[in-house]
């Protein structure tokens, strides 16, 4: 039997069984529009996230920060020893592995980052560079005009081209121990300069700069900060106050700047950037300092990362690496993903089990057409492979509407997802949550294809079999 004749003939047959037909390649459409679109939304997914984090100079960030005491390995429940009921057993071993986790924000950190563990951590060989971070809160005042909260400063290296190309005014520092500071745009707004004219006005005035004594200590301004007080837990005497030149003002970043995760996480909030060097004396000239807040360490390699972080933690202190974050979270993407694919793969298999019932009603309804094709001379394998172009047809067909429908709804998610993640973001969005490769474009159609091919075997074979004398006698 010709091509032609078996297309012919495929066609007619799912044409005189058109609901049936309709039927099937509905369910045919519907696995393959939501394997389409779990695998085009994973993908997006993974994409967004290699942008936030695109460049190996990411990846081998580590931030260090004061700890709890060594962590204990929670890959195995931890050993407990000596004669006890097994309630207590279970108890003290719950103990031991909450207190591995760390403590809560306002819990006083045992190891801090004091200068000589910040020397042994900069100095590892793994270690390119090192950033301390520095902040610090002050009154302030430009001129008359007084800002009506605490200020926070942030300790930034002059070499830093991420937040120069940020400038709406001014110069950014020429080096680590100058003493300048450049101005954020918000608390010039909220001290009431609003238009960019106003804000550069400021440059080359003079900020005054006060700081003052934090009353309750350490843990005062910790409970302050998570009750949104600006000024921690209360202001006291005045330690020391400056007079800095304002060389720049700086504005939110926006769009497609150019940031990194950690320069994002550590400056979120900052009013004032001031050079490091500069921040770490003012910050030193406050009595009960502890250490710093934070340490970033660039590995010379992404392979140093881990024993970077090793070494972090066996000293008892916290660490984040982007890397480990992008891993957990691509791992979180991946889980998920593969559950709904799963759910994907059943709704194809229901698909298939539809193609089946059609195909075997097809071949019981046609048993006497079976024996008419055989008695003029088609072949076992002739009517092998109608019935599975039959298949092929539905599966074909199907996957071709259910990838037509997909790309539209991605196109709709698209929007929507955009939408909303500016709404979060403040930000324009230029990322896209679904992605349609070629390759899934292709697979997408030929996994339903194939899928129906495999469906309408069993079927074919059973058509084939049938004895043509004993067909042309059925009713």
């Amino acid at each position: 039997m010709r091509t032609r004749d078996l297309l012919r003939e495929a066609a007619g047959a799912l044409r005189g069984s058109r609901s049936r037909t309709l039927l099937t390649g509905a369910g045919v459409t519907v696995g393959s529009l939501a394997l389409i679109l779990i695998v085009s939304l994973s993908l997006g997914l993974s994409h967004v996230v290699d942008d936030l984090v695109s460049g190996e100079d990411q990846l081998r960030q580590v931030i260090v920060l004061p700890g709890f005491g060594r962590r204990i390995d929670r890959s195995q429940p931890p050993a407990v020893e000596g004669e006890m009921s097994e309630e207590k057993r279970a108890r003290l071993r719950r103990a031991l592995m909450k207190r591995s986790r760390g403590g809560p924000p306002i819990q006083a950190a045992v190891n801090v980052l004091d200068r000589e563990t910040e020397e042994a951590l900069t100095s590892l060989p793994q270690v390119e560079r090192a950033r301390p971070f520095l902040q610090e809160r002050y009154e302030i005042a430009i001129g008359d005009v007084v800002a009506g909260r605490a200020a926070l400063s942030v300790g930034v290296p002059a070499e830093h081209r991420d937040f120069a190309r940020r400038l709406l005014a001014g110069r950014w520092f020429t080096a680590d121990d100058e003493r300048a500071v450049v101005v954020h745009e918000l608390l010039l707004y909220e001290m009431g300069f609003t238009s960019d004219a106003a804000q550069a006005a400021v440059v080359g005035r003079t900020l005054h700069l006060t700081a003052r004594a934090q009353r309750g200590g350490m843990m005062g301004r910790m409970l302050g900060a998570m009750m949104g007080m600006n000024g921690g837990a209360g202001e006291g005497d005045e330690l020391y106050a400056e007079d800095l030149p304002i060389v720049g003002v700086i504005r939110e970043r926006f769009g497609s700047d150019p940031s990194t995760v950690m320069d994002e996480a550590l400056t979120m909030q900052a009013d004032l950037f001031v050079p490091v060097v500069f921040q770490r004396e003012m910050s030193e000239r406050r009595p009960g300092q502890e250490g710093l807040r934070a340490l970033m360490l660039v590995a010379r390699s992404l392979d140093d990362v881990e024993a970077i972080e090793d070494a972090a933690q066996a000293r008892g202190l916290q660490s984040r690496s982007v890397r480990s974050v992008v891993a957990r979270v691509k791992q979180t993407l991946d889980v998920a993903g593969f559950v709904a694919g799963f759910l994907a793969a059943i709704a194809v298999f229901v698909a298939c089990l539809g193609i089946v019932n059609t195909m075997v009603m097809s071949v019981l309804e046609r048993t006497r057409e079976i024996g008419l094709l055989k008695a003029l001379g088609a072949r076992s394998r002739d009517i092998v492979l109608l019935f599975l172009v039959e298949g092929a047809l539905i599966g074909l067909g199907g996957g071709i509407l259910g990838l037509g429908i997909a790309a539209a709804l991605s196109a709709v998610g698209n929007r929507i997802g955009a939408t909303m993640i500016e709404e979060a973001m403040q930000m324009p969005f230029t990322g896209t949550l679904f992605r349609m490769p070629p390759w899934l474009i292709a697979g997408g159609v030929g996994f339903a294809l194939v899928t129906s091919l495999l469906a309408s075997i069993l079927p074919a074979l059973r058509a084939a079999r049938i004895d043509p004398v004993r067909a042309l006698r059925h009713e």
